[in-house]
């Protein structure tokens, strides 16, 4: 696996763990997650 690939998965884990409130929490904290720690953009994660 490649570092990019273990910063996801990490990221998910984080998410699944810490996520409480239902999808729009989820998806705000999945956002902010993915554009500070991998190489996704805001752009790339609203399928822009």
């Amino acid at each position: 696996m490649s570092g990019t690939n273990w910063q996801l998965l990490i990221s998910f884990l984080k998410l699944e763990s810490l996520s409480f409130g239902g999808r729009p929490v989820a998806i705000s904290m999945m956002q902010q997650e993915l554009t500070e720690n991998t190489a996704l953009t805001g752009k790339e994660f609203s399928g822009g």
